[in-house]
């Protein structure tokens, strides 16, 4: 009797400015090779989440306008809770 079981994690993070304030509104993707791209939009205090991650090797991409984007080219989801951080400075526009 052997099933195997396929490991997942979540993806719980925040996306701040340089001064640690919430940023609301960022378009966050997750992408992996033969994976569809999933998408999310953080709420209100900044946060956003991926549930049932399969456990591997991701990328992450955080963008808004006027923002620099961030790029994270290797996530690695664990099982359980991931935690992560991402900090976006404003793209300032020399006239």
């Amino acid at each position: 009797m052997s099933e195997e079981a396929i490991g997942t994690g979540n993806i719980l993070g925040i996306v701040q400015t340089i001064n640690d304030e919430p940023l609301p509104g960022v378009v966050v993707t997750l992408s992996s090779e033969g994976h569809e791209p999933r998408e999310e939009v953080t709420n209100a205090e900044g946060k956003f989440r991926f549930m049932d991650v399969m456990v591997g090797s991701y990328s992450l991409k955080a963008t808004m306008p006027g923002f620099h984007p961030v790029d994270c080219p290797q996530i690695i989801v664990h099982e359980g809770e991931n935690e992560i951080v991402l900090t976006m400075a404003v793209n300032e526009v020399e006239a």
